[in-house]
């Protein structure tokens, strides 16, 4: 009788042990929300106990919030779940006319594949398969074909004045350098003018150099900008500049966002063919691929060579390109932003989610309008945990990595978390969200949801609550 006493005080003992850390952890998070900071801004979090399959802590899960960037961990999990492997965007090259001792007699022409990820070295690699089939010269024109999607270059509930910003890349189906540039200014202490430097460099984006290096300047003002009112890629910079003693130095440096991406991709590529020794005599051009033309070859890119960027910095031009080539494979081209949402709905649904109880609006999470909750980002995370082998593995490792890689490097580097969360962060103004995984100290595994909104000025005091939060879950459960 004793033993079954004893037993019976073991077994009552065990079980509650979790239920006891449960309750400290809650009360410390509640402690941590205490703070005046929680009096003027919107909080939802859930924490899930994967490994008993139990919300441990919730506070506005069902709250419709703006995820940010959590959005991408909707366009991700659709297009690991959906299509795995099988997900390419793929650029192809076609030509028309007929090839004769060495030179085209025809135009060229790529059609856009939604390639996020194209490169000059790329352009480069493609030039180099045209010398292969023995193409020296062209005597036609070099074309773009954008068919696949729509003609709409940003997303829905985009802001107008993220414009010029790389986090607000224009969009189209060929897309080159994250279709951005990089603008230096150097002053000099022997020129009145500043040198500009364009980076990737080019012959056809112009630059109206306005600045002035002035002998009795005390300070420095640069303002390097683009002619967006006009939807030109003309770079402008203008201030004053104060000499300097070494001769040229930096002074001002800016990553600007490109209008017409398909336009500049196609005057890169004339410029890289001529460097590669292939003569171009025609011109740019944006036209169809007609039914005549015959097939050269295609680039391919898996998306699962994208993912990792995608997520880990949290890349935007990355995601929207997933999200329409997800539009275009279930509902064919052009692909839409339209047709990007009913691919994300039916990802919804899938998980036993009803869309309608959601605004999505694209898929990087730039727009205003989205509209989600952490209950919602935790139904997310529990499935692909559940899915297990390489669904999950995949979308677990393009997660930024605690104090180790992506958009966390810098951040929850103490010996609990580094290198233990794995988590999609988002920022816009007013907004920072924290959703992902991690394992506790007594080896449980977690999925949380931290959004956290509607602030003034910094993200960082908020980043500083996600932080913590994490901590203490790692910690106390």
């Amino acid at each position: 009788m004793k033993r079954l006493i004893l037993l019976f005080v073991i077994l009552f003992l065990i079980q509650s042990f979790p239920q006891t850390r449960i309750e400290s952890l809650r009360t410390k998070i509640n402690s941590l929300l205490e703070n005046d900071f929680f009096k003027t801004t919107n909080i939802a979090l859930q924490i899930h106990d994967l490994n008993s399959d139990r919300t441990i802590y919730s506070k506005n899960t069902k709250l419709l919030l703006n995820p940010a960037s959590n959005m991408k961990l909707l366009t991700t999990a659709a297009a690991i779940e959906f299509y795995g492997d099988d997900l390419f965007f793929s650029t192809q090259v076609y030509y028309t006319g007929e090839i004769l001792f060495g030179s085209l007699k025809g135009d060229l022409y790529i059609a856009g594949g939604l390639d996020p990820d194209f490169t000059l070295a790329d352009m480069d690699s493609l030039a180099s398969q045209l010398k292969r089939l023995n193409i020296r010269k062209i005597e036609g024109n070099i074309c773009g074909d954008i068919s696949i999607k729509d003609s709409l270059f940003w997303g829905i509930g985009w802001m107008w004045d993220d414009d010029l910003y790389p986090d607000a890349p224009f969009l189209s189906a060929l897309n080159i350098n994250d279709n951005i540039i990089e603008v230096a200014v150097k002053s000099s202490f022997t020129k009145s003018k500043p040198e500009i430097e364009i980076y990737p460099p080019n012959e056809f984006i112009r630059i109206r150099n306005e600045a002035f290096i002035d002998l009795n300047a005390e300070s420095t003002y640069v303002e390097i900008t683009r002619d967006w009112l006009n939807r030109s890629n003309d770079v402008i910079v203008k201030g004053i500049i104060k000499p300097l003693t070494k001769n040229p130095e930096t002074v001002a440096k800016r990553k600007l966002n490109l209008f017409s991406p398909e336009r500049v991709f196609i005057n890169f590529l004339i410029e890289r063919l001529k460097q590669n020794g292939i003569t171009v005599n025609g011109k740019a051009n944006i036209k169809n691929v007609p039914f005549n033309s015959v097939k050269l070859f295609s680039y391919e890119r898996p998306f699962t060579s994208v993912i990792d960027n995608l997520n880990k910095e949290s890349d935007n031009l990355s995601a929207e390109m997933t999200f329409y080539l997800l539009g275009e494979r279930f509902f064919g081209k052009p692909s839409s932003s339209q047709k990007g949402i009913e691919a994300i709905k039916k990802f919804l649904k899938l998980i036993r989610l009803n869309p309608e109880n959601y605004v999505i609006a694209d898929g990087s999470g730039v727009s205003r309008y989205n509209l989600i909750t952490a209950e919602c980002l935790i139904e997310i995370l529990k499935y692909m945990y559940k899915k297990g082998g390489k669904t999950y593995e995949t979308f677990l490792n393009s997660l930024p990595v605690a104090g180790v890689d992506g958009t966390l490097t810098n951040r929850m580097k103490n010996r609990f978390t580094l290198g233990n969360v794995k988590a999609k962060t988002g920022t816009l103004q007013g907004v920072s969200c924290l959703s992902g995984y991690l394992k506790t100290k007594n080896q449980h595994d977690i999925a949380f949801s931290i959004l956290i909104q509607n602030f003034i000025g910094s993200p960082q005091k908020a980043r500083g609550f996600q932080d913590e939060i994490c901590r203490l879950i790692v910690e106390n459960y």
